[in-house]
């Protein structure tokens, strides 16, 4: 007996999964992040700074959420439809995967720098304020000191943190669809 392929629309929907795998990918992150930062290796207050910790933490990054899609994708496509999706579904099941693991990240960004841990916030303020002071010569105008408050704040930070994962995010999923992606052959005539 033939086995029936189904389509996307036939198959189950992969929001179970993508939720599944993005809290996994997410808790995963921030427990790796919490760990660098604990041993030092990376100072949020100074971002500018490019060192080896960042360097381990954006690869982290980049292979902890392109093996959640890429699980994802796999199980979705070869348990839901029979070994067949399109780049299309694996770039959607992925930017959903992405979707839950900016918005967890984006709520953890902003309890650990609003309710957690504020004192980082005046650390990132004073680090801002010194070197936008050192590129303007002096001292910074009142004006300016306010507006950077605002940049440094709770919500921009969680928006950010969002927006960023979000970015890095899509461009996982271009190449998780490039290489997940397994297409009915045309039979040949």
């Amino acid at each position: 007996m033939e086995e029936i392929q189904k389509t996307p629309s036939e198959a189950g929907t992969f929001w179970p999964l993508a939720l599944r795998n993005g809290l996994i990918a997410a808790l995963v992150l921030i427990a790796f992040g919490l760990i660098l930062q604990m041993t030092g290796l990376v100072d949020p207050a100074n971002q500018q700074r490019m060192g080896a910790g960042n360097l381990i933490s954006t690869l982290a990054s980049v292979l902890v959420m392109g093996g959640a899609a890429g699980m994802a994708v796999r199980n979705y496509r070869d348990g839901d439809l029979r070994g067949w999706i399109s780049f299309g579904g694996c770039f959607k099941v992925s930017m959903a995967i992405f979707l839950v693991i900016a918005g967890v990240t984006a709520i953890w960004t902003f309890l650990y720098m609003g309710v957690i841990n504020p004192d980082i916030l005046e650390m990132i303020r004073e680090q801002a304020y010194e070197q936008a002071a050192e590129q303007a010569g002096g001292e910074l105008p009142e004006e300016a000191e306010r507006m950077m408050g605002l940049f440094v704040s709770p919500w921009f930070m969680a928006i950010s943190s969002f927006i960023a994962t979000l970015f890095l995010g899509l461009l996982i999923a271009v190449f998780v669809g490039l290489f997940m992606k397994k297409e009915p052959q045309a039979p040949a005539i």
